[in-house]
């Protein structure tokens, strides 16, 4: 979340709408209650870059009600290791597309 932060700020976007399957970190980020201490520094340091944005929401999603970002996570896990970094910049990654799809037909529908 920090990176995305950052990398959301560096190429100018200015509304951001983040989605945390953890409660304790989006209650953390909304003010709701304090975070684990481990994180604590962290979660602060990603505070305060959202008061930055014009627009910043916070909102907890269940896991399985995020499966593309689900999928981007286990994909960016894999390749952190080897040094490397991947962006998609209006566009959605082909890893993705079939679990979009499902998202925004399950959105429709109910």
């Amino acid at each position: 979340m920090e990176v995305g932060v950052s990398f959301a700020w560096d190429v100018g976007i200015r509304e951001v709408v983040l989605e945390c399957d953890s409660k304790i970190m989006s209650n953390a980020l909304l003010g709701l209650c304090t975070s684990l201490i481990i994180i604590s520094n962290i979660l602060a340091g990603v505070y305060h870059q959202l008061q930055d944005f014009r627009v910043a929401q916070v909102s907890h999603v269940r896991r399985q009600g995020n499966k593309p970002a689900h999928i981007l996570a286990k994909h960016a896990k894999d390749i952190i290791d080897s040094d490397n970094f991947i962006t998609w910049i209006e566009e959605n990654p082909s890893l993705i597309e079939s679990a979009i799809t499902h998202d925004v037909l399950n959105l429709s529908s109910s």
